[in-house]
């Protein structure tokens, strides 16, 4: 069986998919400062919307860090592509907490 390997990701490429990550981070937090306790009717819709959000953001992330073992990344992409998977799952987390 012949398995391929995606080509090396490009610096621009990893940093173009750690802002996104970092824009959705930053949306799932403000979102949840505003949204707090209160129960409205869309709640529940937004934070739906917002925890895809992050989670799609971590797509090509966890595609990029699984690449590290076979292409020589830079460290300071790598740990800047960790922190960024940390900080999506920590807002997908508190979603979480706050759908119930």
């Amino acid at each position: 069986m012949l398995v391929l390997m995606k080509e090396k990701p490009t610096s621009e490429q990893i940093m173009a998919a750690v802002g996104v990550a970092t824009e959705a981070v930053d949306h799932a937090r403000a979102l949840r400062k505003r949204l707090g306790r209160r129960k409205t009717p869309t709640r529940a819709a937004q934070l739906t919307a917002a925890r895809a959000r992050c989670a799609s953001a971590a797509d090509p992330l966890r595609s990029f860090i699984g690449m590290v073992a076979w292409h020589d990344l830079p460290y300071e992409l790598e740990s800047a592509m960790k922190d960024a998977m940390a900080k999506l799952r920590y807002e997908r987390r508190q979603i979480d907490k706050m759908k119930l």
